[in-house]
């Protein structure tokens, strides 16, 4: 008996630090996706939910996607069987996935080698609705992606040289010629 009450107490105190948790997040919240200078990292490198720093002491400062993706599953399950938070929990969720979405496809742009999206960052407050917004932002970036595909494909077949890349190794050399070309170019400078 004595264990049963103690698991109910606990169960409660979850809940309460969940539903806290996520009005602090909808209150404070701001996410991040940057892949900043690097490329072909893992999607949880990308995210970062930072909260504004406020007058209100905050227990919780910074989530990671894993504790993002934890504290989805306790909001699922406490709201399973209680409406009351539903529509909070579900623009999180919404938002969430939709963040998500951007940042699986601007690794997947990294890894196709688009340089435009080396060092792409977006940021999102939390305290509005911005589903709709971010769904299409992820449009648009698959569309890129696409694109993007579409024209490396071509390159390769008219310059069949490229083939004997991998991406990876194509961006290395893209960026080596790149710095030969500027230092050639401000050492030219330096000698008139």
């Amino acid at each position: 008996l004595d264990w049963y009450k103690s698991v109910k107490e606990t169960q409660g105190s979850v809940e309460v630090t969940s539903i806290g948790q996520l009005n602090n997040i909808q209150q404070y919240g701001c996410y991040t996706i940057s892949s900043g200078d690097k490329s072909f990292q893992a999607i949880h490198d990308v995210i970062e939910m930072k909260l504004k720093e406020q007058e209100k002491r905050l227990p919780k400062h910074k989530y990671t996607l894993d504790e993002l993706r934890d504290l989805e599953s306790k909001l699922v399950l406490i709201t399973s069987n209680n409406a009351e938070n539903r529509k909070e929990v579900d623009l999180f969720l919404k938002t969430l996935h939709s963040i998500c979405s951007i940042a699986e496809v601007l690794l997947a742009l990294q890894q196709a080698g688009n340089v435009a999206y080396i060092g792409w960052s977006m940021t999102c407050s939390c305290s509005n609705d911005h589903v709709a917004e971010l769904q299409n932002q992820a449009q648009l970036m698959e569309k890129d992606l696409h694109k993007w595909e579409q024209h490396v494909n071509e390159k390769r077949e008219q310059f069949y040289v490229m083939n004997y890349y991998t991406t990876t190794q194509l961006l290395y050399l893209q960026k080596e010629l790149g710095s030969l070309k500027c230092s050639d170019f401000t050492s030219s400078l330096n000698h008139q």
